[in-house]
């Protein structure tokens, strides 16, 4: 699976990069003794790919196009004159006869190449081979590979084991941290049954306020504009009011300290307690 983080980078966790088994190999490739040309069959055993030797020298391995030894000794190609496409990660491991590890892929011409098909995989690594036959699961093989040692991974046209070990990219997953985008919901046309989830903006009758209620509390209103006529200042001077200086004032309380009438009904103060003031409105 693949997953592209916020640098456009790829990750394909827990992709396969190799496995166990018996793979023909040109007598060029394994001695100078052998028939160069010749293809010998070469058993690559569970004991030695899944030793901790070998997995952990798999870890942080370069990712190149098509293979190449990658050093700095003679017959090597430096990393910086091959190129180098991406990394295989720590995470490292043998399970049911196959090599899996995390892969990393930040090269656009390399993820162009997977795009377009391009996307089996190779592994290149040191080893010894011991030129004792034998048969593994009913087949003959001609030598054994021992000590593994990696050295890079590569993405080829066709490898030894075919598509089973390959670059798996058929699912992309979201960006870490992209938000989910939901669908906007559409307005009914006229004549059209909402769908069920539909909230609708029309007030509802039961959602109206009670007309007998709405007429009480304006009754209680106007009983209080009525009992302006009856209310009576405190006999207290308005030095005997006590008002900090620092608190919010409200105009009701300014023209009460002005020695202006107030509504009663108006005469509240939003700023912090004051008690005289609550003292005042009490009729105290």
């Amino acid at each position: 699976m693949k997953i592209v983080d916020h640098n456009n980078f790829w990750l394909m966790a827990d992709n396969p990069i190799s496995k166990v088994g018996i793979y023909p190999y040109l007598g060029s490739q394994i001695s100078d003794k052998l028939i160069p040309d010749k293809l010998y069959n070469v058993l690559r055993p569970a004991e030695e790919v899944g030793s901790e030797e070998s997995l952990k020298s798999l870890q942080l391995l370069p990712i190149v196009d098509e293979h190449a030894m990658l050093g700095g000794e003679d017959g090597m190609v430096n990393p910086e004159q091959k190129g180098i496409h991406g990394v295989i990660g720590e995470n490292v491991y043998l399970k049911d006869d196959t090599i899996y590890a995390d892969l990393k892929i930040f090269s656009e011409a390399l993820k162009e190449e997977i795009e377009n098909g391009k996307k089996q995989l190779s592994l290149g690594y040191f080893c010894d081979y011991d030129p004792t036959p034998g048969e593994y699961n009913g087949k003959h093989y001609d030598a054994v590979q021992r000590n593994l040692r990696g050295n890079h991974l590569a993405l080829v046209e066709e490898g030894r084991m075919g598509p089973d070990v390959r670059i798996m990219d058929s699912e992309v997953e979201e960006k870490p941290g992209a938000e989910e985008v939901s669908e906007v919901e559409e307005t009914p046309k006229l004549g059209e049954e909402p769908d069920s989830d539909y909230e609708s903006d029309v007030i509802e009758e039961s959602e109206l306020p009670d007309v007998a209620e709405s007429e009480a509390e304006l009754e209680n209103i106007e009983d209080l504009e009525e009992s302006e006529d009856e209310f009576e200042p405190l006999n207290q001077s308005k030095d005997d009011v006590l008002y900090a200086d620092d608190l919010n004032k409200d105009p009701a309380f300014e023209e009460y300290l002005k020695g202006e009438r107030v509504n009663r009904a108006e005469a509240y103060y939003s700023g912090p307690y004051d008690a005289a003031f609550e003292a005042y409105l009490r009729g105290e």
